[in-house]
């Protein structure tokens, strides 16, 4: 096991605080109910969220379902999170997951804590991600 950097210990942190309510769908959404991934955005820089929503489409597994208001992280310009900020969170890991292992993790309704243990934990573990 290698240590994690502060990004990736913020973040673990965040997720098992109680401070976010969890969401579906999107990085965040107008009632500020976040993905694990928004969580994230939100721990490295919540200035980055645009001020205002926009109605985005819904994709679950690739799959559109809907369209919903949420609000846009400026940091990737999109509702999604960037390459750059992956790469940071993820560096000095022993194995990285794809960014949609983890939002499909979330999308169908593992908890944070779900994803802290089954996904981000085993990255700094060397250890291939839980698939449930």
């Amino acid at each position: 096991m290698t240590e994690m950097n502060d990004l990736a210990k913020r973040w673990v942190e965040a997720l098992r605080s109680g401070k976010y309510k969890q969401g579906r769908g999107v990085l965040r959404t107008s009632d500020n109910a976040f993905c694990c991934l928004g969580v994230l955005a939100d721990v490295y820089n919540p200035e980055y969220w645009s001020s205002d929503t926009e109605v985005v489409s819904v994709n679950f597994h690739d799959n559109p379902v809907g369209k919903c208001e949420a609000y846009i992280y400026a940091g990737s310009g999109s509702e999604m999170i960037d390459d750059a900020l992956w790469e940071e969170v993820t560096a000095g890991a022993l194995h990285s997951v794809d960014v949609t292992d983890l939002a499909d993790a979330n999308d169908s309704g593992a908890t944070f804590e779900e994803i802290v243990e089954k996904h981000i934990l085993p990255m700094w573990e060397g250890k291939e991600s839980n698939h449930d």
